[in-house]
C-alpha cells in the first residue's frame, strides 16, 4: 500500500463538440498515468487499483464514448478510433497535461495507439494489454465475419436486472467476465450501472454500443484501417510495450502478427483478456513492470 492516503476520485465532465465526456482524477505522489478502459466498463471500474498506484502516479480515467458518465453517440460512426483519440486528447488539453503515462486496455488500448500515432509527443511511456485490432492477414470481408459473430452474441445478452445484486450476477455469467476480480466487478456496477423509472438495473453502456465496438474495432475507422500506420510505433519516442495474455480468447498469432507489423516486442503474461482484473495487485504489478514514470527511465 503506498505511502499516500486513499482519496476519492474528482468527477468531471470535459465537453468537446457539445459531446460530454466523463474523466475522473485521483492526485497522488507522482506524474500522471492515464487508465483506459475497454467496451462494456467505464472510469470506476478501475477503482479498486487507484490506491497501489498513487505512491508512484496521480491517475486519471476517462469514460469513452457511451460508456459511464459519457454521452451516447447517435450513430456508429463517432466512435470510431480517430474520434475517441480526439476525445483522449482532447481530455489532456483541459487538465493542462502535456505529457502523461498511459495503460490502456482492450479497446482502450486501441484509443491510447490512435492517439499516439497522431499526436506521439504527448506521451512519456505507453502500455497496452490486448487492444482491439484485427489479424493482419485478414480482409474486411474476413474480420466483418467474425465481428458479426461476437455482436451477435452480445446483442442477444440480458440487458435488465432487477436490482443491484441480480445485475452483478449476470455479469458473473458473461465467459470474458469471469477472470474480473469481485472488487473490480463491484466498482463496474457501482460506477457503470443506473436504475431506470420501473425499478429495474441496467448497465449504461448498452449491449448496442457494445456491440457496435465490436464492429468498429475491425473497420476502416477502427483498429483495421490503423494497421498502415503502426509501424509509427516503432519510431516513437514514448517507450511502447504490447502485452497479451497467455489465454488470450483472439484468434491464434493475432498480437505476434501485430508486434511483427510495427516492429515492437511482444510481451505474454499470465490471464485471458481481462487479465489485468484478475487482482488490483496483478495490474499494479503490471502497470510497474511495463510503464515507468518518467523519473525511472534512462
Amino acid at each position: 500500500m503506498p505511502d499516500a492516503a486513499f482519496r476519492s476520485g474528482q468527477e468531471q465532465l470535459v465537453h468537446r463538440n457539445a459531446h460530454a465526456i466523463g474523466v475522473t482524477t485521483w492526485e497522488g505522489n507522482g506524474p500522471p498515468l492515464l487508465l483506459t478502459h475497454g467496451a462494456g466498463m467505464c472510469t470506476g471500474v478501475f477503482e479498486p487499483v487507484v490506491p497501489l498506484l498513487l505512491g508512484d502516479w496521480s491517475v486519471i480515467a476517462i469514460d469513452l464514448r457511451g460508456h459511464g458518465s459519457s454521452d451516447v453517440p447517435s450513430d456508429e460512426d463517432p466512435h470510431g478510433l480517430p474520434t475517441q483519440a480526439a476525445d483522449l486528447l482532447a481530455v489532456l488539453d483541459h487538465l493542462g497535461q502535456q505529457r502523461v503515462s498511459v495503460f490502456g486496455h482492450s479497446y482502450g488500448g486501441s484509443v491510447v495507439i490512435r492517439a499516439l500515432i497522431d499526436q506521439p509527443d504527448r506521451f512519456d511511456a505507453v502500455a497496452v494489454y490486448e487492444p482491439a485490432l484485427g489479424h493482419p492477414d485478414d480482409d474486411l470481408d474476413v474480420l466483418a465475419e467474425r465481428a458479426g459473430h461476437f455482436t451477435s452474441r452480445i446483442i442477444e445478452r440480458d440487458d435488465r436486472w432487477s436490482d443491484r445484486e441480480a445485475l452483478i450476477e449476470g455479469l458473473r455469467s458473461i465467459r470474458a467476465f469471469r477472470e474480473l476480480d469481485p472488487a473490480f466487478l463491484e466498482a463496474l456496477v457501482d460506477h457503470g450501472s443506473t436504475v431506470d423509472g420501473d425499478g429495474s438495473w441496467r448497465m449504461r453502456c448498452t449491449p448496442q454500443v457494445e456491440a457496435a465496438l465490436f464492429r468498429i474495432s475491425l473497420s476502416d475507422i477502427g483498429g483495421r484501417g490503423m494497421q498502415p500506420e503502426l509501424r509509427h510505433l516503432s519510431e516513437a519516442r514514448a517507450p511502447f510495450r504490447l502485452l497479451c495474455g497467455d489465454g488470450s480468447g483472439f484468434r491464434l498469432g493475432l498480437y505476434g502478427s501485430v508486434a511483427a507489423l510495427a516492429g515492437v516486442p511482444l510481451t505474454v503474461v499470465e490471464g485471458h483478456h481481462f487479465g489485468p482484473f484478475r487482482s488490483p495487485e496483478v495490474f499494479a504489478d503490471l502497470v510497474r513492470r511495463f510503464v515507468p514514470p518518467p523519473a525511472d527511465r534512462p
